[in-house]
């Protein structure tokens, strides 16, 4: 029996945050006798279960639990809060970089992630290659690509985001930042992702000084 023919009668979903009964920063509320009730007298399988969470019996979040092995990845726009800036994406681990390797919140500057795939691994499972070129919709730490796609660069691709873009970020020596790309292949949702450590800093950005040398500054 193929993995295909199980998913036909049986799926998992990860609920991740949620404790072990209900509760946690994650959402566990959904109507899950509603979703089996569809799929066994209605034919209808279960691609993602949206779920909610509540604080004070107020809804604050909510998320797509995804069919394992999927999981669930921000798209780039919109609020992290809604389920339908999510999709239910396969996972491809790559070596990600992040430069430069120390950035300042306050600054309105941008950095770059590069995406190295690997020679052998689990892409060559899904038909397709290193050639093969895609359009990734690339996300770093809740902040989309300056130009919303990453660009293939050899064996990889490159993408680059600005740090005023980036979400729930705190100062630290060695912050872990973590890019993905997602694009479509054959029917299907993948995204390759991968992290790396960095210095973020939370400092004023001091303007230029003024030049008193009029010759020197044309």
């Amino acid at each position: 029996m193929t993995g295909e023919d199980i998913m036909n009668f049986f799926r998992l979903f990860m609920m991740p945050g949620v404790q072990h009964c209900s509760g946690g920063s994650g959402p566990y509320s959904f109507d899950g006798i509603g979703v089996l009730q569809k799929w066994v007298e209605e034919g209808k399988e279960p691609d993602r279960i949206i779920a909610s969470h509540f604080t004070n019996n107020v809804l604050d979040r909510a998320r797509p639990l995804c069919p394992y092995p999927e999981v669930a990845r921000y798209k780039g726009t919109g609020s992290i809060d809604d389920a339908a800036n999510f999709a239910c994406v396969n996972l491809i681990p790559v070596k990600v970089r992040i430069e430069p390797e120390t950035m300042n919140l306050k600054s309105n500057g941008v950095f770059t992630a590069f995406f190295t795939l690997p020679k052998k691994g689990c892409h060559n499972k899904h038909n397709f290659n290193k050639k093969d070129r895609f359009e990734l919709t690339a996300v770093c730490e809740g902040a989309p690509a300056v130009k919303g796609t990453a660009i293939k660069h050899g064996d990889g691709y490159i993408a680059k985001f600005r740090t005023q873009d980036l979400i729930n970020i705190t100062p630290g020596d060695k912050i872990t930042f973590t890019a993905y790309g997602s694009f479509d292949h054959h029917g299907e949702t993948f995204a390759i992702e991968g992290s790396d450590k960095v210095k973020v800093l939370d400092k004023k950005v001091k303007p230029p000084k003024p030049c008193k040398n009029k010759n020197k500054c044309q």
